[in-house]
């Protein structure tokens, strides 16, 4: 009974699926894309801090206009104002540091985000290009991710009936962002179709997982900034993107496996390191050599 559940094609394609993160390993990968995205926030929050002095600097009132508009007092109010006016005073010096922070480590996430599209494909990454391909696949992740995400926050905010328009929009974008990504960061001109599978699995993935944080972690990270401070925010959002990483990884192992089953595959030479009195038999996708039994 147990062969039969396994023979069938959602039940294969899902194994399959999991063994391929595993021979590519997929979590390390994961978790280094993680820590990328994270670092990445810093510079855009210059930027983002840039922007909001260039604003203030134009509108005297912001800060007043802000505190009113939230209902914010004490401590908060206080803490929003020294902000504001802060990022006005330096709002030079830090557009300058932010625009090259995100220059920097837009190439980095580019690089991180080409290996997870490209390993599980056995395909190399691209040479000095991935310095503009990079920057130009942060600048269209941004637009379409972060409207993505805009719209599903909507949710809790906006009437009932306008929900399955906003569910449709969300997943569109967060589809469109997955083509976009593979399409763009894998080293080989495939045909959209091969990546829709993939795309279309890690939009809902994404979606859920920004649905589940707007309804119900939302109100974790308020306790827990009041119980541990920012600490707590922060180990939010890296739980966050952890769980995005592992999507990346898993929908680009989805397209690989339904383009082997559609197409086959080939066997090629692996040149390995030679252990006297062994005989390699078997490599793992990612060229580790599996070591003989017995």
């Amino acid at each position: 009974m147990l062969d039969g559940v396994r023979a069938h094609p959602l039940v294969a394609t899902a194994l399959g699926m999991h063994q391929r993160v595993r021979d590519v390993e997929g979590g390390p990968l994961a978790s280094a894309v993680t820590l990328t995205f994270f670092l990445t926030l810093f510079p855009v929050l210059l930027v983002a801090i840039a922007v909001l002095g260039f604003v203030a600097a134009d509108n005297a009132d912001l800060a007043a206009d802000l505190i009113d508009d939230l209902g914010l007092t004490g401590d908060v109010a206080e803490l929003v104002e020294s902000s504001i006016d802060a990022a006005r005073d330096s709002r030079a010096a830090t557009t300058i540091a932010g625009f090259l922070g995100v220059l920097w480590v837009a190439i980095g996430l580019g690089r991180m985000v080409s290996q997870v599209c490209n390993r599980p494909w056995q395909l190399p990454t691209r040479g000095m290009r991935v310095w503009v391909v990079s920057f130009g696949w942060l600048l269209g992740a941004i637009v379409l991710l972060g409207g993505a995400i805009a719209v599903t926050g909507l949710l809790s905010v906006l009437p009932g009936w306008l929900a399955p328009m906003q569910v449709v929009a969300g997943l569109a974008l967060l589809t469109g962002f997955f083509l976009f990504t593979f399409r763009l960061l894998t080293n080989h001109p495939l045909p959209l179709r091969s990546h829709l599978p993939g795309a279309l699995a890690g939009a809902v993935g994404v979606w859920l997982l920004t649905l589940f944080s707007t309804l119900v972690l939302t109100h974790y990270f308020a306790s827990a900034s009041a119980l541990y401070g920012s600490i707590g925010v922060v180990l939010g959002l890296l739980a966050w993107l952890l769980l995005f990483g592992r999507l990346l990884v898993y929908a680009v192992c989805l397209n690989v496996v339904l383009h082997e089953r559609a197409h086959g595959t080939v066997r090629v030479e692996l040149d390995v390191p030679r252990f006297p009195g062994e005989v390699p038999l078997h490599a793992l996708r990612s060229g580790a050599v599996k070591p003989p039994e017995g």
